[in-house]
């Protein structure tokens, strides 16, 4: 693949971005199978930001996990009906014994009062999905902890990763008090506005500090690496509030760039090194002044040892590379776009130069993604903040521009795309890991982010009458040794 190795004209090495993300290949057993539940929009109370973000990036997550059988609820799909009726039919009678399911959640949770004395506390908590209704002290089509319990026991021999994004949740939930919130419903509590690209809110309201652990339940752990069991993996402690942005909440963009990087090493993580690498990643947003709250602490459940593992790499087949690839030749459906490279096949070093047609003007953005399926956005970049420009053909770099694009390591096929949109649309802006403690752009290139992605395709999406609303294009060059 092509890693762009940037130097400025004078030759000063700037940045060395190894794009390694390994891309996804079916798992051997085909009956693994994931089932993603995001509510953002809810019937009855208020809403929360970036849930439809933390689905999408779950979905590339699982997808390098190997899990290539995929099932979503977002919103109004996640009723109480739907969730158990899906729960049933696509993971219980989908799978078998020595399969692994994958269980991720991203939306409200909630403490009501326990109805079979079966806890300490006299609390169970639940479940928040698109239809639950609060009623005084409890809730109706929340699905309750023993609910939940009953359900996983009957995944009895699988391999069961179980991941919540929740505050309060201890190993597995978001809280609100109803009895507080009984006549208001339940809003999302804005925390602050740290810069216009991490506005920040709870995902709770006080909810008292409690866990939704299995408590005296009983699950089948894993006692050894590889054998079945069910683990639990949750954003925050007991007294924590879960933080939610407009591009994602932070455990979910935590785990996702532990999987990623993951994924591009080959390597292997326990749920304890999972759990850390998330905590790392909230650490980082709050100190740089990213994001403005507390830091919230994921806890896990089960045997630390629990295994993760990648799934093999594919030169060029990963869930981001199509994702590009079909909205690259969406757009070029609507306005061509000619993207062409000066050479076909790269050896390490060589310098990579992209020629563009601009059919008309707008805003460019260029992304590479390599043959391990990381994508970086090339134009803009630091150096080159202004990506407005008018048709006619475009060179990229440019010699003012004063960075240069040469392969680097590791090796395969490598995707650039170039997408022009009539409404301004700033992929490095929203891109990840682009700003220092003050706000301003510290490295040469951003990641591409989940927000950035659903940005191109929020743009195509709405198209000026004349029809030249968006246009696309691809080319896919080599690198050798």
């Amino acid at each position: 693949m092509n890693v762009p190795c940037f130097k400025d004209t004078g030759g000063r090495l700037l940045v060395l971005i190894a794009l390694i993300t390994m891309a996804c290949v079916p798992f051997a057993t085909a009956a693994d199978r994931a089932l993603l539940v995001g509510v953002g929009d809810y019937k009855h109370v208020s809403g929360l930001p970036g849930i439809h973000l933390d689905v999408d990036m779950m979905r590339e997550a699982a997808e390098r996990l190997g899990f290539q059988e995929i099932r979503t609820l977002m919103d109004q799909e996640a009723t109480y009906d739907r969730f158990r009726s899906l729960f049933e039919r696509w993971l219980i009678e989908g799978t078998r014994a020595g399969d692994r399911v994958l269980l991720y959640f991203s939306g409200h949770g909630g403490c009501v009062a326990d109805q079979n004395g079966d806890e300490s506390d006299g609390k169970d908590e639940a479940l928040v999905l698109y239809d639950t209704r609060l009623r005084g002290d409890t809730m109706e089509r929340a699905l309750r902890d023993d609910e939940f319990h009953a359900l996983l026991q009957r995944l009895s021999g699988r391999r069961v990763l179980v991941l919540i994004d929740a505050c309060h949740s201890g190993t597995s939930h978001k809280g609100f008090n109803t009895r507080a919130n009984r006549s208001l419903g339940v809003k999302a509590v804005r925390v602050g506005r740290v810069r216009e690209r991490w506005e920040t809110y709870t995902k709770s309201l006080d909810c008292e500090a409690r866990s939704w652990t299995p408590g005296n339940k009983t699950f089948e752990v894993v006692d050894d690496i590889g054998e079945p069991g069910v683990a639990f993996l949750a954003a925050a402690a007991d007294h924590e509030l879960a933080l939610a942005t407009p591009a994602g909440s932070l455990f979910t963009l935590g785990l996702h760039k532990a999987i990623n990087d993951m994924a591009s090493a080959q390597q292997s993580l326990t749920l304890q090194a999972l759990r850390d690498e998330v905590d790392k990643f909230i650490r980082s947003k709050i100190d740089s002044g990213d994001v403005h709250g507390e830091p919230h602490q994921p806890q896990f459940w089960g045997n630390p040892a629990f295994p993760i593992r990648p799934a093999a790499p594919s030169d060029g087949d990963g869930p981001i590379w199509r994702r590009l690839v079909g909205l690259a030749d969406h757009a070029h459906r609507i306005t061509p776009l000619s993207i062409t490279a000066n050479q076909g096949r790269y050896r390490l070093g060589d310098e990579l130069v992209l020629t563009i047609d601009i059919p008309h003007a707008g805003y460019l953005n260029v992304v590479n993604v390599g043959s391990r399926d990381n994508a970086t956005v090339l134009f803009p970049n630091r150096h080159h903040r202004d990506n407005y420009v008018r048709g006619g053909t475009l060179t990229l770099p440019t010699p003012e521009m004063r960075f240069r694009l040469r392969a680097t390591r590791p090796t395969g096929r490598s995707l650039n795309v170039a997408f022009l949109t009539e409404e301004r649309v700033d992929l490095f802006e929203e891109g990840v890991g682009g700003r220092d403690r003050n706000g301003n752009f510290d490295v040469l290139l951003a990641a591409l982010s989940a927000k950035a992605k659903d940005a191109i395709a929020r743009s195509f999406a709405v198209t000026s009458a004349n029809g030249r609303g968006a246009a696309g294009g691809k080319v896919i060059v080599e690198v050798v040794r």
